[in-house]
């Protein structure tokens, strides 16, 4: 009996010794491990865009400055899109043939730029029977797409992913207000806005193309 006592403590003793022995090899193994990562440093913050240059649906570049001392409505959208797209330019279709004669620019970017070439965009904007000389459709890189969006024109937009927001910018570059064109009220503010700034002279001063507005 006392034998057998003798056994059962000498497995607990043992048992222990080998849990205590792994651990110390799994502490020691995760600091060495630890030890040899470097922190990965960070990004630098990329600075804010004041202008951009796209590529339009003729292949040609497109760049802001073309903008310059004009009216212009920026959207996003991707040629694929059926839903939103579709209601969003089908509105803006609409407001090129009502402000379209009085100077009223249209800037739309592809959020899809892998699938929306120059020849797609080109068609897609047949489709809309969309005059060209006042209404561009231009692709870029997403990353790049994505900065004008935060830095410009106040949009929030993702690969494939946007909103039927328009932002409408005044001459000097400013934008004066984001609107949902499929909600009545937002779209009536829209046109308001748009026939406020059309109203105005174009100044002589040379602005800044599309620069958000800072706080003070």
């Amino acid at each position: 009996m006392v034998q057998k006592s003798k056994l059962g403590v000498s497995a607990v003793v043992l048992f222990v010794a080998i849990v205590l022995l792994v651990a110390a090899g799994t502490a020691s193994w995760l600091w060495q491990t630890s030890g040899q990562r470097s922190p990965e440093p960070p990004q630098p913050a990329l600075p804010r865009l004041t202008e951009f240059q796209l590529t339009g649906a003729d292949g040609e570049e497109f760049r802001s400055e073309q903008l310059v001392g004009k009216v212009w409505v920026a959207s996003y959208f991707f040629a694929q899109c059926g839903g939103n797209c579709r209601m969003l330019n089908m509105e803006l279709v609409r407001l090129q043939r009502d402000y379209g004669p009085q100077g009223l620019h249209f800037v739309s970017m592809t959020c899809d730029p892998k699938n929306d070439s120059p020849q797609v965009l080109d068609n897609y904007a047949d489709l809309l029977n969309a005059d060209q000389r006042s209404w561009a459709f231009l692709t870029g890189e997403m990353d790049y797409l994505k900065r004008i969006g935060s830095d410009l024109v106040e949009l929030p937009v993702s690969e494939r992913a946007h909103h039927t927001q328009i932002t409408v910018v005044d001459r000097t570059g400013t934008p004066r207000g984001t609107f949902d064109v499929v909600i009545p009220r937002d779209l009536k503010r829209a046109k308001e806005i748009i026939e406020k700034l059309l109203a105005e002279p174009s100044s002589g001063d040379k602005p800044q193309v599309a620069r958000a507005p800072r706080d003070t």
